[in-house]
């Protein structure tokens, strides 16, 4: 995953096109890594290259995977476990030690990460994409959103409720693919139209997005979301209240505190909020974001975010998570310690998703450090107070559609 996959891919497209079997149109597809080449292969601008279809890509393995935030994921753990993968499926030509070390020397977003990075480069894609990105992706459902709409214009795109898993169904895939997936013969039209160039293959005109909305049986399921951008969409915000809840600011100000290192199910190692149960059902499609404002007692913490869907019986469910090291908070390049005791703001994104929270459920949100099983703890004991009230607001934007 580096600038020279994207140099090989474009040689490798080259050489194809000039083989006596090709007719000189060339086409690129892969799944995880396969999605990161094939997008790198667009990038370099093969000019035998006509159209790709990647499929669950990362954009930025620094934001999505390693330091998400700036914070950085476990060794090991539930994101950052590829390494250990890898090591396995190599017969050990791989070193997972390795591979963690040269990871852990590089916590800023430097010239180790950056070449390797697609956000900023988009406008270099010249040729047709389709792609499929699963919202329950537990490492790249953030990244492929931000691969769609760096391409709006040249892309055609579907999301579904899917993990990190092949989202088309091969035959005899076995457990690599989804069994929910689609049909590849998705994948198989698109090259018969742009590289075959095939009469009557049912492509849309115009670049849309597909998405398939989860959870309850009420959610809209697959629709079509037309004219979609990453601005523009109808928001709903909610406060922090000082009495835990979630909705309309509170008359006073108020405060809560976490602590960390600390599991966040203990006592004192989270603080959760929610709304009243809903009278109606609320929406969610793309970025949510937390506006925080808070006071560390040190210079540095994590501010770790789950968004969760709670059931009239009190059953939690993730909808979706955020990461933002303090110290990060302007700037993955040049971080900047927090001014303890001093009341700070802290934006937190929360990784994107299509959702419906139905009427009779709540929406929380919980705050912590986040579980050593993800996120690596911080060093020195710290307090992170929460200003409540007027102060902190949670975001959830949507879509409206036909």
């Amino acid at each position: 995953m580096s600038a020279q996959d994207g140099q090989d891919a474009r040689d490798l497209a080259e050489w194809l096109a000039v083989q006596p079997y090709s007719n000189g149109r060339i086409g690129m597809t892969g799944e995880s890594y396969g999605g990161d080449t094939s997008y790198a292969a667009a990038l370099d601008r093969p000019p035998h290259l006509v159209a790709i279809a990647p499929l669950q890509s990362p954009a930025n393995l620094y934001s999505d995977v390693i330091y998400p935030g700036g914070i950085k994921t476990t060794e090991g753990g539930s994101i950052d476990n590829w390494p250990g993968v890898a090591q396995a499926l190599s017969g050990a030509a791989i070193s997972a030690a390795d591979e963690y070390a040269a990871n852990r020397a590089h916590p800023t977003f430097d010239e180790y990460w950056q070449p390797r990075s697609f956000p900023g480069h988009y406008n270099a894609i010249n040729v047709p994409v389709i792609t499929m990105g699963g919202w329950v992706d537990q490492y790249f459902r953030s990244g492929e959103l931000t691969n769609i709409e760096g391409a709006l214009n040249r892309t055609w795109a579907i999301y579904g409720q899917w993990p990190h898993q092949a989202p088309l169904r091969y035959p005899n895939c076995g457990p690599v693919c989804n069994p929910d997936g689609l049909s590849p013969g998705i994948v198989l039209a698109w090259f018969d139209h742009w590289i075959m160039r095939l009469p009557n293959i049912p492509i849309p005109p115009q670049p849309t997005l597909v998405s398939y909305a989860g959870a309850t049986p009420a959610a809209p399921g697959w629709r079509e979301i037309t004219g979609y951008r990453p601005t523009g969409t109808t928001t709903r915000s909610f406060t922090l209240n000082p009495d835990g809840s979630l909705g309309a600011p509170a008359s006073t100000a108020g405060a809560a505190t976490f602590q960390q290192p600390r599991d966040p199910a203990t006592a004192g190692g989270s603080v959760t909020l929610q709304t009243s149960a809903l009278s109606t059902p609320t929406s969610l499609f793309g970025r949510p974001t937390l506006t925080l404002h808070a006071t560390l007692s040190g210079p540095d913490a994590n501010l770790y975010v789950e968004l969760l869907d709670v059931g009239p019986d009190g059953r939690q469910t993730l909808v979706n998570n955020g990461f933002l090291r303090a110290s990060h908070r302007t700037s993955d390049i040049t971080p900047t310690p927090v001014p303890a005791g001093k009341l700070v703001t802290f934006t937190v994104p929360i990784r994107p998703d299509d959702w419906q929270f139905a009427a009779g459920h709540r929406i929380a949100l919980r705050i912590s450090g986040g579980a050593s099983t993800m996120l690596t703890q911080n060093a020195t004991p710290v307090s992170v107070t929460v200003a409540t009230g007027a102060a902190s607001t949670l975001t959830l934007p949507t879509v409206t559609t036909p």
